[in-house]
């Protein structure tokens, strides 16, 4: 594919294209892109301009041979999808880049909270049943949110750069099929 962004780009107007026939491609055929034909922007024309005499398709068919109509509405084309291609690959990485971050600051103040819990004040102390001490902790968040938080910040991250979020599993050795891991899985 051909990127245009750094030189003059064939559906511009052509040295040698007159004014009203370079008008006539850019607004009639270049837009058709790999689908132009003569026949198709000559009937557009034909549409938009009922009151102006026609010039008549063989007079068309001339000027989109001589001006490479057929080529330069290709060409447009094609960097149309480069730029495209390239907008939302611009945006693809943006999205990375900004889930990588989110997943390390959830990762980062997971370790926060468990850090938290460690260092957290005894709210109580008792013995239970067996005898045995029991302390009890005034924290604000369960380890169940920290592992909840964690998770999420390393899915993020391992999304953010394209690997799977799941263990899985290789049913046939040397196939490249990798599937979820499930319970029917592991009963076999």
């Amino acid at each position: 594919m051909l990127n245009y962004t750094d030189t003059k780009s064939p559906w511009e107007q052509q040295p040698d294209e007159l004014p009203h026939w370079f008008q006539r491609f850019d607004k009639y055929a270049r837009s058709l892109g790999k689908e132009f034909t003569v026949e198709r922007a000559y009937r557009l024309y034909r549409t938009d301009n009922r009151d102006v005499s026609s010039d008549g398709l063989s007079l068309w068919r001339d000027y989109a041979i001589q001006y490479d109509w057929q080529r330069r509405a290709a060409e447009w084309a094609d960097n149309e999808a480069f730029l495209r291609i390239r907008t939302w690959e611009e945006r693809r990485q943006k999205l990375a880049e900004a889930d990588w971050d989110s997943g390390h600051e959830m990762r980062a103040k997971a370790l926060e909270f468990l850090g938290e819990i460690a260092a957290s004040k005894e709210a109580r102390r008792f013995t239970d049943q067996k005898g045995q001490i029991v302390v009890v902790k005034k924290v604000t968040v369960t380890a169940a949110q920290v592992a909840q938080l964690a998770k999420v910040g390393s899915d993020l991250q391992r999304l953010s750069v394209g690997e799977p979020t799941q263990n899985v599993n290789v049913k046939h050795e040397g196939v490249g099929i990798y599937l979820p891991e499930t319970e029917e899985a592991d009963d076999e």
